[in-house]
């Protein structure tokens, strides 16, 4: 495999929204594009590939696009729900099927329903108006309420996600919710945008109808720190892993808050996930697998509270990457597509340390590719204020054994 081959991983002015990669918003998402040469190059058809940290699915689609198994894991419920949906074909529905389920709205909640069905957070009213929570509240009830098939309550929560999304006085900056601009006459029709939503995400979902459906495509809650798979199972592992815990970088758990409310998940709940994400626990362990990692800590000056998470996300990583390289079969590839970040306004590079810890576990370090990021769909800054515009492309083999 020669550079020249691979010497353009910018991909500007590609369609990412291609197929069902366009049927929700997810923040700092792996384009499809780089998913798609790591997979032609690094595996072979009808194999079994593991991503991991698989966000929205965008390396399972594209497995299921390319004729290869797959298998995705990620902690946030609406990262899998998501991915779920995306890969998952819906049949014997025609156009008619989103005005058919617009027709059943015109509904009426019982009284004594209303406290039940209402998300149970803080200021609610500060981030939908009044008509809005009335619409949602309705479609909520409809969703919790209606007996329907799994596969079209999850394409339908998919779509009412959105539209929470779309209908609320928030937006999202990668670190932060706050109120949009010029929300002076902001009055969305939330029933046509939820219409609307299902039309398009339906005309999308058209296209997985004529796919391989005899592959194994799946999508599940797991904690990538400890993966329920046999030693050496898998063919290939293509993954983006978060560039920090969550508090000090893109907050997942934040950005999918107001989405996991109206599906039922409370705050207690939310916060309960968001201790399982990595570096989320205070952790003073000293990690001495990476030179470049340490040298780095010793002239960092933060507080000592916020440098026991700063460890705690890398011993948290270490065990991701050490679980990797135990699922993954003999002389196979390992792709692992990462940013940088920065800490107190001092540059971190992830991928030297993602290269110190992976050397420390077995892995042999194939190459190395960058890529300048054209657009993102948050434009997650780092605390120096600085746009992270730049990605390293890991490529890692596990070597043979020796008997």
């Amino acid at each position: 495999m020669s550079d020249q081959k691979f010497s353009d991983w910018d991909f500007k002015g590609v369609d990412t929204k291609y197929s069902t990669h366009g049927i929700h918003y997810y923040p700092a998402r792996m384009i499809p594009q780089i998913a798609n040469r790591l997979i032609c190059n690094y595996s072979k058809p009808y194999d079994l590939i593991l991503d991991p940290f698989c966000g929205s699915g965008t390396v399972l689609l594209e497995c299921k696009l390319l004729n290869r198994n797959s298998i995705g894991f990620d902690i946030n419920p609406l990262a899998y729900l998501l991915s779920s949906v995306k890969i998952t074909p819906l049949t014997n529905f025609d156009s008619k099927f989103p005005e058919s389920i617009f027709k059943k709205l015109k509904i009426r909640i019982p009284e004594r329903e209303m406290n039940k069905f209402l998300p149970k957070f803080k200021n609610l009213k500060y981030w939908f108006t009044e008509k809005s929570i009335k619409a949602l509240l309705i479609i909520k009830y409809f969703l919790f309420t209606e007996s329907l098939p799994r596969k079209i309550l999850n394409f339908l929560k998919i779509c009412f996600s959105k539209t929470v999304q779309e209908v609320s006085k928030g937006v999202f900056d990668g670190s932060s919710t706050h109120l949009k601009k010029n929300l002076q006459n902001f009055s969305p029709n939330v029933f046509e945008v939820f219409k609307k939503n299902m039309i398009e995400t339906l005309e999308k979902m058209k296209e997985l109808k004529e796919l391989n459906n005899s592959l194994e495509t799946l999508a599940l809650s797991c904690d990538s720190r400890n993966i329920p798979l046999k030693e050496d199972s898998t063919d290939c592992i293509i993954t983006s892993p978060p560039y920090g815990e969550e508090q000090n970088t893109i907050g997942y758990m934040r950005w999918t808050k107001f989405s996991l409310y109206w599906l039922d998940y409370t705050p207690d709940e939310l916060q309960k996930l968001k201790k399982k994400t990595l570096g989320s626990r205070s952790n003073n362990e000293i990690l001495v697998r990476s030179k470049y990692l340490l040298d780095y800590i010793n002239t960092l000056k933060i507080s000592e509270k916020r440098m026991e998470y700063v460890k705690s996300f890398f011993f948290d990583y270490l065990l991701c990457l050490t679980e990797m390289f135990r699922t993954l079969k003999p002389n196979k590839f390992c792709c692992i597509v990462i940013g940088n970040r920065t800490i107190a306004k001092k540059p971190l590079f992830l991928d030297r340390i993602t290269l110190d810890l992976t050397a420390s576990i077995g892995f042999e370090h194939v190459n190395t590719y960058f890529r300048q990021i054209p657009t993102k769909a948050i434009p997650w800054k780092g605390i120096s204020g600085k746009t992270i515009k730049k990605e390293n492309i890991i490529i890692l083999k596990k070597p043979k054994r020796i008997d």
